[in-house]
């Protein structure tokens, strides 16, 4: 088959009609599929089933010198969950702090108590500013983009390159006293895939800031997501380069189990540089006497540590890495002899990322949800929904069976293939 853009107004109809009438056939079918959220499957939880009984007895609950975990205190985390989460991190332990179920509600107290009384060196709360900005890194992730527009702040898209952000457009940016943070995913990122590289990572490091509090807002979500991991895929250590200038609070590092054992279940970790860290503890100490070290010391004695963690992940990979394969193989198949689409094709991690003809991802979501297939909405991959060239849809393969997001893909490529004909027709 020609490449669409070869072929003349007439061919195009021709393939729309083909097109159309498979359409329509499986919008009389009542398709139910989605590729919509990261959800680890039936399959992947079930792997983590034995962390819920792994605590059998009273010595089970003893952390070191003989600290019962079901009582209160240790705001910090166990010393066990701080050693394991630090050695995820690659932060010293005494620079870690292991709190409870979720990230991001870390990144939202920090963000909360940077906007109430500021970050270790502000000049002055956050709210006390007429214009915050945040550099967004884009295609990225929806929720930390939504969760800085809830405080207000300035969203500025950041193209994301195969090597990380565009790091000149950064050094050039926070030369501004209002850019205050960026948002980062420095491996696999949402929903590219991408890896930074050593030298984008050496940059950040070296970043001399307008604004003395600026900060590195670095979420390692799938800091051991690897599909081959035999083959570490290893990150240079951001706090390492850090300690290099004397910068470790310039960025605050997350992470957390939740797509390791439990969503909404798992145990998070938040490192940073000795006073920052401080000024945090003392924020949170308001809020808890501890997070929920039982569930800690679960995780603790489950995985034990670092490549107890990775040779379960060897496993979830071997349910994961078959469905991302699948996608692929659907969309060489399905769009690439059309030559209107482009792909990531990630070693690790939860999203493939999708580029459709510009201007055309709207109509896909359309004909998306006519056929039956849930989708992200337009632009959800971007600052404000404002995809520039209106063309990046994100693939969430996790959850379904291998049968099942192979169909959800060869769905979505005929509703990709009707968005760019449709297109051609008008231009050609």
């Amino acid at each position: 088959m020609p490449l669409y853009k070869n072929m003349s107004k007439d061919e195009l109809k021709k393939i729309k009609d083909e097109l159309m009438a498979e359409f329509n056939k499986e919008v009389t079918k009542g398709n139910n599929y989605s590729i919509l959220r990261g959800l680890p499957s039936d399959e992947m939880l079930e792997l983590s089933a034995g962390l819920l009984s792994v605590l059998k007895n009273e010595e089970d609950y003893k952390s070191e010198n003989c600290y019962d975990v079901r009582q209160y205190g240790t705001l910090e985390g166990i010393s066990e969950a701080r050693q394991l989460m630090s050695e995820i991190l690659e932060i010293p332990k005494n620079n870690v702090y292991v709190g409870g179920v979720s990230s991001l509600s870390l990144m939202h107290s920090t963000l909360c108590l940077a906007y109430i009384h500021g970050l270790y060196n502000s000049p002055t709360a956050w709210n006390k500013l007429k214009n915050i900005k945040v550099l967004c890194p884009a295609p990225g992730y929806d929720r930390h983009f939504e969760m800085c527009g809830y405080f207000g702040f300035e969203l500025v898209y950041i193209p994301m390159l195969s090597t990380g952000p565009d790091m000149g457009l950064v050094e050039e940016y926070v030369q501004d006293e209002c850019v205050k943070a960026i948002l980062c995913v420095p491996k696999f990122s949402n929903p590219t895939g991408v890896v930074y590289c050593d030298e984008t990572i050496r940059r950040l490091a070296k970043l001399s800031p307008a604004a003395k509090d600026f900060v590195i807002l670095y979420d390692n979500a799938y800091a051991v997501h690897e599909f081959d991991q035999q083959t570490p895929i290893n990150l240079l250590p951001l706090y390492n380069e850090l300690s290099k200038y004397g910068k470790t609070n310039m960025a605050i590092q997350y992470t957390s189990t939740s797509k390791i054992s439990f969503p909404g279940g798992g145990i998070t970790a938040i490192g940073t540089g000795d006073e920052q860290l401080a000024h945090l503890h003392k924020y949170l100490s308001f809020q808890r006497i501890n997070f929920d070290k039982i569930n800690q010391m679960r995780h603790v004695r489950f995985y034990k540590n670092l490549q107890g963690i990775r040779e379960h992940m060897s496993k979830v990979s071997d349910i994961s890495r078959p469905k991302f394969e699948a996608v692929i193989k659907v969309f060489e198949k399905e769009l690439a002899p059309t030559g209107i689409a482009r792909w990531s094709a990630p070693k690790g991690g939860y999203f493939i990322s999708l580029d459709v003809m510009e201007g055309c991802a709207s109509r896909v979501k359309e004909l998306s949800d006519q056929i039956g297939l849930s989708i992200l909405p337009t632009g959800s991959t971007f600052p404000y929904y404002k995809d520039p060239k209106e063309q990046n849809i994100r693939i969430a393969p996790t959850y379904p069976p291998v049968s099942e997001i192979s169909e959800a893909t060869r769905l979505l490529s005929l509703c990709v293939n009707i968005a760019a004909v449709e297109k051609l027709l008008l231009t050609t």
